[in-house]
């Protein structure tokens, strides 16, 4: 489930729930936690600055931006991060088969669906 709340965009599957937040010009915070609450303890490497981020809905699921760096999550929680002008610059690695394309499984089932269904945060760098 995706909603937009408090000037942040929150995901939440099962027992994991991920907050993306702007912080400061040209940045955004990710936190995840599967506690019931997110903790309150600050691990920022930097104090969070005024800023006002556009969130919105898409087709996919939720983008936020904030100056020149914008986040998208799909509705199953996959994040990519891109820089202003559509370059990729981080994308989070697929590692549950709920996320990719029908075609690609059918194609190349053996490579694509080593996986045990668990849930995992894992990120490749932007080609």
């Amino acid at each position: 489930m995706l909603e937009i709340t408090d000037n942040k965009l929150v995901y939440h599957y099962d027992a994991e729930e991920v907050w993306i937040e702007p912080w400061g010009p040209n940045a955004l915070r990710v936190r995840a936690t599967k506690e019931n609450w997110m903790p309150e303890k600050n691990w920022a490497l930097c104090r969070r600055e005024k800023s006002d981020a556009d969130i919105s809905y898409t087709e996919q699921g939720a983008k936020i931006v904030n100056s020149k760096i914008r986040a998208e999550i799909t509705k199953l929680g996959k994040i990519m991060f891109f820089h202003s002008d559509g370059h990729l610059l981080l994308e989070e690695y697929c590692r549950n088969r709920r996320n990719l394309p029908i075609d690609l499984i059918v194609i190349d089932f053996f490579h694509w669906t080593k996986t045990v269904k668990i849930m995992k945060k894992c990120w490749k760098k932007g080609i």
